[in-house]
């Protein structure tokens, strides 16, 4: 992804196993460049999430971790 000065990444995501929840960070840059994750939301979805990246070129990406101790895969698209 290539950005611009000012743009912002969107991110959706949406679990696997709809009996669980995660809580979901999406990779973003500062103002300065700098790589840093942002929270983009807790719970079995979000589709309308968008983080700081400016002009910068690198690849999105997500991270997760469940909220109820059991593991769950998360589906996401930008």
């Amino acid at each position: 992804m290539w950005g611009s000065p000012g743009y912002k990444q969107g991110y959706a995501w949406g679990v696997q196993d709809a009996s669980k929840s995660v809580c979901v960070q999406g990779r973003g840059f500062t103002v300065s460049g700098t790589r840093t994750w942002y929270s983009i939301g807790c719970g079995k979805s979000n589709a309308g999430t968008s983080v700081t990246w400016g002009n910068v070129l690198s690849n999105p990406s997500i991270r997760a971790m469940a909220t109820s101790g059991a593991s769950n895969s998360v589906g996401w698209w930008i």
